[in-house]
């Protein structure tokens, strides 16, 4: 699946029929990480670079706003992992999109 300037490799869409869709995905299904703390069993073309932008701690989730090539992405995560990550405001990180996280639908011009 292509999107913008990334192509992402996106589980389900091979049966959709409509040329466009939409894809969405969960805050935090995105998983955000230091450079270099990827794992091998990612998929490569769902793994893209960011810089945090804001940091808002919601109690238990800290829900991070991510400059990705001049897009916001939101993303959660869970406060104790952000605390062990030792990330910041300013701070460059890996972003990873898994395949089946994505939430697919077809363009409302298809429907009509």
């Amino acid at each position: 699946m292509r999107l913008k300037d990334w192509e992402f490799l996106v589980s389900g869409i091979e049966t959709m029929s409509a040329e466009e869709i939409y894809l969405a995905i969960r805050p935090e299904k995105v998983e955000v990480m230091r450079p270099g703390e990827t794992r091998e069993a990612m998929e490569r073309s769902n793994l893209t670079h960011g810089r945090i932008e804001v940091v808002t701690f919601l109690g238990a989730v800290v829900r991070l706003v991510i400059s990705m090539d001049g897009e916001e992405i939101i993303c959660d995560m869970v406060e104790k992992d952000f605390e062990l990550k030792k990330l910041n405001r300013g701070d460059s990180v890996d972003l990873y999109f898994p395949p089946e996280a994505f939430l697919a639908y077809p363009s409302s011009s298809e429907e009509e």
